[in-house]
């Protein structure tokens, strides 16, 4: 006879059932645990290989028999690369345009259906994958809204807008498959972090992408990394003549080994990555940055890290006499420079560096993409509709040299934090500000902007365990006048 421990663990046991879904494709069969459905590996486009490499996603061939969505798929071919959020599948392909769901399966108490979020993630667009657990929906799920994370080719197999080009049927697929999974496909939401902000805000200039989602949230990443046109010309050229030379032009390892090998070459005229999103003319007309207005009629969330760039910079490096002014001399004018020590007097040199780092390529690329939004809304007559964070949770890893930097704030929005590498660089007493920061997106999801207390842009939400709205502070004041972002 089992003993009362016994029959507790097994009271505990996450109850599984299988459930079928009609898509637009096929049935798919995937699984419920604890009353959410969960879809792994559905095909939302024909695998790009053969004549499809290197070519737009094409919609998937349809099934007749329930096809299993039990395992997630491959992720996007990517270099070996680790970090927060940004971490490495042990399985890559080219054949990776799949997508994953989380999906409350009681009825939704509006006939319309569930509000859906799609993720998007991030990592440079070279690496990462939607399946990563740390992006597990179910806990958003359990708070009434479907979640949809899904794939796009990365790097050189992204490049010239290919990446985006599957973003984009994935929220195709997202629209004409939404009622089926419960949700509402007139209420979505895309959320993306880094590289996954950074593509949101450029869906939302694309006129391609128009419909296909009624809100935002972009996490650290805004509409500036866009390459040259003729770099990206350049770069897919060269791509293409040296794939060919390739011993096997369909291996990972070799693709991967010549990526970086023309990344290597190619970066230091380019400035930057030689494989990202581009204004081709075709499928994105213009700078993000300067088309930020077409998509301002689409709330949005944006915001940032207090601490982003310590992520990348190792606190033990110590600058000669003047190193700091000659590190910054080719990005700012002297005369900015010459005002750090009073703007952050209580930080050395690296920290300063930090700071100017995290607002160089983080929020002011923000305040630009804000300050179009919001003049295009002004000259319409229309009221602000975008909202503006700043995440303050500091990590206590490396001696909490690591602050509130990039990419902490993920585990938050997902309520996840079970992994031992999370839990570590999260550290404790986190409870209470994830289950505030998750049920602010769900509450944007639902209903289209932020509860009465985030006011909108140009206040400021500083989330951290006292979360507040407040005005610009005097920092951020200096750099936006200092700058031309004010």
């Amino acid at each position: 006879m089992p003993s009362a421990l016994d029959r507790t663990a097994a009271e505990l046991k996450p109850v599984t059932t299988t459930k079928i879904v009609l898509t637009t494709a096929g049935p798919v069969r995937g699984r419920v645990v604890d009353e959410v459905l969960q879809l792994r590996g559905v095909p939302f486009a024909q695998p790009p290989l053969g004549e499809l490499a290197d070519q737009a996603p094409q919609p998937p061939a349809s099934w007749t028999e329930p096809l299993d969505t039990m395992r997630s798929g491959p992720a996007p071919l990517q270099p070996q690369l680790f970090g927060m959020g940004m971490r490495s599948s042990a399985r890559c392909s080219e054949d990776c345009l799949t997508l994953n769901v989380e999906a409350p399966t009681a009825a939704a108490s509006d006939q319309s259906g569930y509000p859906v979020m799609v993720w998007i993630f991030g990592g440079g667009y070279i690496t990462g994958d939607a399946a990563d657990p740390l992006f597990d929906g179910s806990n958003l799920a359990r708070n009434g809204v479907v979640v949809v994370r899904a794939n796009y080719r990365l790097g050189a197999l992204g490049r010239n807008n290919i990446g985006l080009r599957d973003q984009l049927l994935a929220l195709q697929w997202v629209r004409d498959n939404a009622a089926s999974l419960g949700g509402d496909p007139n209420r979505v939401t895309l959320f993306g972090e880094s590289a996954g902000a950074m593509s949101i805000c450029n869906l939302l200039t694309l006129p391609a992408a128009r419909g296909l989602f009624h809100g935002a949230i972009a996490q650290s990443g805004a509409g500036s990394n866009i390459a040259d046109p003729q770099h990206a010309l350049e770069a897919h050229e060269r791509w293409l003549i040296e794939r060919i030379k390739l011993a096997d032009p369909t291996d990972g390892e070799q693709l991967m080994d010549l990526q970086s090998r023309l990344g290597r070459e190619l970066r230091p005229r380019f400035g930057g990555m030689p494989f990202r999103p581009v204004v081709d003319g075709e499928l994105m007309p213009e700078h993000p940055e300067v088309a930020a207005g077409i998509g301002a009629t689409v709330p949005l969330i944006i915001g940032h890290n207090a601490d982003e760039h310590r992520l990348y910079m190792n606190p033990r490096h110590r600058f000669k006499a003047g190193g700091l002014v000659e590190e910054l001399s080719h990005r700012l004018p002297r005369e900015i420079i010459e005002e750090l020590p009073d703007i952050y007097p209580e930080l050395s040199d690296i920290e300063q560096l930090a700071a100017v780092e995290t607002e160089l390529r983080y929020r002011q690329p923000q305040q630009r993409y804000v300050r179009a939004r919001e003049q295009a809304r002004a000259e319409a007559g229309a009221a602000p509709n975008t909202w503006t964070y700043r995440f303050n949770w500091p990590s206590p890893a490396l001696r909490g040299w690591l602050g509130a930097c990039h990419a902490i704030e993920v585990p938050f929005v997902f309520n996840n934090f079970s992994q031992p590498t999370t839990a570590k660089f999260v550290g404790p007493g986190h409870e209470g500000l994830a289950q505030e920061v998750l049920e602010l997106w769900v509450h944007f999801a639902k209903h289209g902007r932020p509860p009465e207390h985030w006011s909108p842009y140009p206040c400021v939400l500083e989330l951290h365990p006292h979360t507040r709205s407040r005005p610009t502070n005097a920092i951020e004041s200096f750099w936006n006048d200092a700058l031309g972002s004010a």
